[in-house]
């Protein structure tokens, strides 16, 4: 479509879009009759030359060299030389209109028809924006942006009315040059822009104008996020660091990724619900160094890794166990508590920590806890038990995972017992009752009863005398057993006894006594062991096994402690967790009573 002053024929020729003319207005002023509209329109993706109508002059062809504008840059050689730096800086916008996706012809050019239809209420400066930007959302494509700022110059005289007023569009961009300064506009966009000479509501952006302030802001670098901070507790080259306490970590600015302990994997800890600490969870060995890694990331993806080296006490004292029943790989029966015998003695406040350390397991499951036996500067003595007697083919495994226990103040476990203290509960459940006031024994074996047998019991005249009541272990068995007593005048013995089986410390046993002539029906004749016939006593002594459970009632008691041979089983199951610091546990871990 050709460039018309007023509404000449080619305001509705189209099919043209107009790219770097010029054209000059006469000195009418605006919005008076016959002031100029000038419009520039475009159709489809290309420029082209164009033409310029003045109604005081006539139709003109604007071609290199010649007319209008080839006469105005000769007279001034500065204004020349822009516009040609202009025209040079414009071809990177000519290239990217060739290349852009064109909008529908209908569409894009509603705005310039629009443009050529309203009366123009602006100075004709206005009016070369108003249709450059115009042509420019015709074309519907985004155009490169040359701006040039040109070292000032006259101001226009006479009929130049845009004299270095020019308007240079290319591709769907415009530069114009007002004044010797360069505005900028593009085809695409959308919002209100102002400039020196007017508004304009659309798709057109002005260099300069609150929108490239906007952009500008916008292409601001965003703050740097700080990388993650890493502290942790014992700080790096720490000494003399307490292996009981746990390893605590800290991170500002960030999260933790991994721990990992002496280029280990993933180190057995727990972490914060928001990942911001770490502890670990067990104990140390004593003199000992160590190194672990610690990583966390940012918020931005960007990871932190801290190195932290330290060394644990040497201790003053130290601890550990002494002995274990029943022995390691052996086979006991379902009454057979376990009895461990420290080192040392442990105070109150680190029992727990103890018995934490001495993990049991069985299979199948079943809970239990520990009970102090006694405790004294000969060592502590700790038994574990579980509720109710064992299940027949239980299997049952102590770990000691003493080391860097504290266990005093100056006193840590320096030990690890490996391999772990494994034993087998028998696959019987063979129990031996006597009842002292029936004067009978008798054998149970898997709940049945497989025998019975006259017996007699100690002697009710003197209580150091009465056999003791309650359930005992079976401690073990000797054939024969030399037995010696001295309990003043005319009651001294040393005999070898068959066929005997322990089942308390302090002597007594079940046993053969062929002496015996009141066997079945009063209790005289024995310091305190359970008197069998012969017959009897063989057969019993063999099928039991350590561990078989013994228990004697009757009217005349007198209860068996605890530590008088392993007789755990004696107490009432409240009294055994009565008498733990950490609590009944599962295979190691606590549970509620």
């Amino acid at each position: 479509m050709a460039d018309a002053v007023g509404s000449g024929e080619g305001a509705e020729a189209g099919g043209e879009a107009i790219g770097g003319t010029e054209a000059e207005a006469p000195p009418t002023a605006p919005g008076a009759p016959g002031a100029p509209d000038t419009q520039l329109a475009a159709e489809g993706g290309e420029a082209q030359a164009g033409e310029v109508d003045d109604s005081g002059a006539g139709d003109e062809g604007v071609s290199e060299g010649e007319g209008p504008v080839a006469e105005a840059l000769a007279e001034e050689p500065e204004a020349a030389a822009s516009d040609a730096v202009a025209a040079e800086a414009a071809e990177p916008a000519e290239e990217a209109a060739a290349e852009a996706p064109a909008e529908p012809a209908d569409e894009a050019a509603q705005p310039a028809e629009e443009a050529a239809e309203a009366p123009s209420e602006d100075t004709p400066e206005t009016v070369v924006v108003a249709a450059a930007a115009a042509a420019a959302a015709t074309v519907g494509t985004v155009g490169a942006v040359a701006a040039y700022a040109p070292p000032p110059a006259p101001a226009p005289t006479g009929g130049h009315l845009l004299d270095r007023r020019k308007a240079l569009l290319v591709g769907g961009a415009g530069v114009i040059v007002i004044g010797g300064a360069v505005a900028a506009f593009a085809a695409s966009g959308s919002g209100t822009t102002n400039s020196a000479a007017g508004q304009h509501d659309g798709s057109t952006g002005i260099a300069g104008t609150t929108g490239t302030k906007s952009a500008s802001a916008s292409a601001s670098a965003a703050p740097a996020v700080p990388l993650p901070t890493i502290t942790s507790v014992p700080a790096a080259g720490a000494t003399g660091v307490d292996p009981s306490k746990p390893i605590t970590v800290q991170v500002l600015n960030g999260t933790i990724e991994s721990v990992s302990f002496s280029g280990q994997g993933q180190t057995s800890g727990t972490m914060s619900t928001d990942g911001s600490s770490w502890t670990s969870s067990g104990v140390l060995s004593v003199d000992t160094g160590y190194e672990f890694s610690v990583t966390a990331k940012n918020s931005a993806g960007k990871t932190a890794t801290s190195t932290i080296s330290f060394h644990t006490l040497a201790p003053a004292l130290t601890f550990g166990v002494n002995s274990v029943v029943p022995p390691r790989g052996s086979t006991v029966g379902v009454g057979q508590p376990i009895r461990v015998t420290f080192s040392n003695y442990v105070p109150t406040e680190y029992q727990a920590a103890l018995e934490k350390a001495c993990v049991v397991t069985t299979n199948p499951p079943v809970a239990g806890a520990w009970y102090w036996v006694s405790n004294s500067t000969d060592g502590a003595v700790v038994d574990w038990r579980p509720e109710n007697f064992w299940a027949v083919n239980t299997t049952v495994s102590i770990a000691f995972n003493l080391d860097g226990v504290r266990l005093g103040e100056h006193q840590y476990g320096t030990e690890n017992y490996r391999p772990t203290h494994d034993f087998t509960i028998s696959s019987r459940d063979f129990r031996l009752v006597v009842d002292k006031d029936t004067f009978k024994a008798t054998c149970y074996r898997d709940g049945e009863v497989i025998r019975t047998w006259p017996i007699s019991t100690g002697m009710t005249s003197a209580e150091t005398f009465v056999t003791y009541t309650g359930t005992m272990a079976v401690l073990g068995k000797g054939n024969p057993v030399d037995m010696v007593g001295n309990y003043g005048p005319g009651d001294t013995y040393n005999d070898l006894v068959n066929w005997a089986t322990q089942v308390t410390w302090s002597g007594t046993y079940v046993h053969a006594a062929p002496w015996d002539p009141d066997m079945g029906h009063a209790n005289d004749d024995s310091h305190g062991c359970i008197h069998c016939p012969t017959v009897d006593a063989e057969w019993f002594y063999g099928l039991v096994l350590d561990g078989d459970v013994v228990t004697v009632n009757g009217s005349r008691t007198r209860p068996v402690a605890v530590d008088n041979g392993i007789c755990t089983f004696t107490l009432a199951w409240s009294e055994v967790v009565a008498g733990s610091a950490y609590g009944p546990t599962l295979n190691g871990a606590p549970v509620s009573t």
